[in-house]
């Protein structure tokens, strides 16, 4: 009686769940069939009784199903004992869908059965799918943000060598002439007469913004990095910081190459450039240090200052955070890496890596 009821109630359960479940005996016809099959099929037990599973397998796929239903069966099930396949059913409308298939096997009077659980996954695929076609959509946009980034980049520095050649080649020119006509007139006066002062303190105002356009066209683009190289143009634009802000800054260079490509070099140097602007406008630093290492296959880039420090995440939405987004845009376009560490009253380390042969 309990034997009974306990069979009642397992048939009670394989006929209530809304999965296939389904038993083969060792020559792979069907024993069982639940009312899951029937629904994910369209075919009734009475259908089924008997059967092969060729009427819910395609057609290009039954040579395959039978082979393994022999190894199966030769090696005792063990071959697919708790394994779980994806494969294509069809349904009796003649209908492909995807389906998942976990598998097992037990043995009564010396033979063996198979029985195994269905799912319907149509629904699951075309998630996954739509998803991989969402990461393939936002991959491409990714590239084309990166190209508009490297095409910004290029189109920046190409307006700053225009502008600084322009500041250096008119606008100072012609402070030259303006000086020469003050120091002209200066010579058919007196020394005694009192526009001397007057005209020798235009002049030396002359100068001084001779001094300042000359500075401004440097950091607009520096001529000597194309001349003579990255190392000399960071000592050059260190030490004109040092000099305007009025904070040491300790520069070493190690293994740096003399030649380097012109991107790779111009990406340290605005980089650098950049650092030291921040740290001037907002670390309140004493000390500044900046390394660059030349490695077999790429440039370590290392700046720490000993200023106040801040909350990386708390500064994005800032000035201070455009710069650092600005800083990370040139790495990247070189395919570089980029990483700052920062704390409150601890001071800032940024560093970057740049490889030297970058990925095509």
């Amino acid at each position: 009686m309990a034997l009974r009821e306990s069979q009642e109630q397992l048939h009670s359960v394989v006929q209530s769940t809304d999965e296939g479940i389904i038993s083969l005996n060792s020559q792979g016809k069907v024993m069982l069939w639940n009312t899951g099959a029937e629904s994910l099929f369209g075919l009734t037990m009475e259908e089924m009784q008997g059967q092969s599973l060729d009427r819910i397998i395609p057609e290009r796929l039954r040579l395959a199903h039978q082979q393994g239903i022999i190894l199966a069966s030769q090696a005792g099930g063990k071959t697919i004992e708790g394994e779980m396949f994806e494969l294509m059913g069809l349904r009796r409308d003649g209908r492909e869908f995807p389906l998942e298939l976990s598998l097992g096997y037990w043995q009564k009077h010396g033979e063996i059965f198979f029985t195994g659980i269905v799912r319907d996954v149509t629904a699951r695929k075309a998630t996954e799918q739509a998803l991989h076609r969402r990461e393939q959509e936002l991959e491409q946009s990714q590239e084309e943000l990166r190209a508009l980034g490297a095409q910004f980049i290029s189109a920046q520095e190409d307006e700053r060598r225009r502008l600084s050649r322009e500041l250096h080649d008119d606008m100072n020119q012609r402070l030259a002439v303006v000086a020469l006509e003050i120091q002209s007139i200066q010579s058919t006066l007196p020394e005694s007469d009192p526009m001397q002062k007057t005209l020798q303190h235009l002049n030396d105002q002359v100068s001084s913004l001779s001094d300042n356009v000359r500075h401004l066209a440097y950091q607009l683009h520096p001529s000597i990095l194309d001349d003579l190289g990255l190392v000399v143009a960071l000592q050059s634009s260190i030490k004109d910081f040092s000099q305007w802000e009025n904070i040491p800054v300790t520069f070493q260079p190690r293994d740096v190459p003399r030649i380097l490509p012109q991107d790779i070099a111009l990406c340290v140097y605005r980089v650098t450039q950049e650092c030291l602007r921040n740290v001037a406008k907002h670390a309140e630093a004493s000390q500044v240090f900046v390394e660059v290492m030349g490695l077999e296959t790429g440039l370590q880039l290392v700046i720490t200052d000993n200023g106040k420090g801040f909350i990386p995440q708390a500064v994005r939405a800032g000035t201070h955070g455009l710069g650092l987004i600005g800083m990370k845009e040139r790495i990247r376009v070189v395919q570089g890496t980029f990483d700052v560490k920062a704390s409150m009253g601890k001071g800032t380390t940024i560093s970057a890596w740049i490889p030297l042969f970058p990925e095509t």
